[in-house]
């Protein structure tokens, strides 16, 4: 739960955060209000499955998918993106499935943000799919928003962010 520490020290200090990791096997869902987790859930549509949906559809092995699925190949990225639209559009849904099962449950709470975090948070575009399905305000994570540093690092620093949520909670 190193991922949920981090959320709940960065984002969800006086606010409901929904925070959303996409890890290799499968996404999480938590849903914070402070320090409280008021709703948790594991779907099972992770990186490894955009990875394989790539390889079968584009004929390559896992390993050439998964560089494919995380590089910035403007060239390719129609045709990663057509691969991968069936598996992106279910995953949309079983998050505003569970956003929509706690709004339910806590019809007093509302949802301030969503947080994306994973590896694969911005190269499939889960962000662009998800604020076309969900009425909230969606960021990709970035564990070092807030750190003191060098303005030429604040790039590279925002890449790594959605990465690195689940180490930065480890160490919180």
């Amino acid at each position: 739960f190193a991922f949920d520490k981090a959320a709940r020290k960065i984002y969800a200090r006086d606010k409901t955060v929904a925070a959303v990791d996409i890890g290799a096997a499968g996404t999480f869902i938590s849903i914070i209000t402070g320090e409280k987790m008021r709703f948790f859930r594991h779907i099972d549509v992770g990186g490894n499955k955009f990875t394989q949906t790539i390889a079968k559809r584009m004929d390559k092995y896992e390993a050439e998918a998964e560089r494919l699925k995380i590089s910035s190949d403007s060239a390719r990225q129609e045709q990663i993106q057509s691969a991968i639209n069936y598996n992106l559009t279910d995953l949309a849904q079983k998050i505003d499935q569970s956003i929509l099962y706690f709004k339910q449950k806590f019809p007093q709470q509302k949802i301030d943000k969503m947080i994306l975090s994973g590896s694969s948070v911005t190269p499939l575009g889960l962000k662009e799919a998800l604020a076309k399905q969900i009425d909230c305000d969606i960021e990709i994570a970035n564990v070092f928003a807030q750190a003191d540093a060098d303005p030429s690092l604040k790039s590279k620093a925002a890449d790594l962010g959605p990465l690195l949520m689940t180490a930065v909670g480890a160490a919180l």
